[in-house]
């Protein structure tokens, strides 16, 4: 099963933002790629980056089981 296209375009999007700063440009784009195709672990991984580069570690952790489990973390 191939991941849907728009899904990587957006992961794209979210890894080029995150490598200039743009955290909050970044966490959309990764949360977008999560809403086109919720199997998208480098999305979550993503997500935990952001959440690292914040400073929120816990958050990072989540993040991180979810892409291992393909499950969204609880808040």
């Amino acid at each position: 099963d191939q991941l849907a296209p728009l899904s990587l375009r957006l992961l794209a999007d979210g890894e080029a933002l995150l490598a200039r700063g743009d955290r909050q440009g970044a966490q959309d784009r990764f949360e977008s790629a999560l809403a086109a195709d919720p199997r998208n672990r480098r999305a979550f991984l993503g997500m935990a980056r952001v959440a690292e580069a914040e400073g929120l570690p816990g958050r990072a952790v989540r993040f991180g089981k979810a892409s291992v489990l393909r499950v969204p973390p609880a808040d």
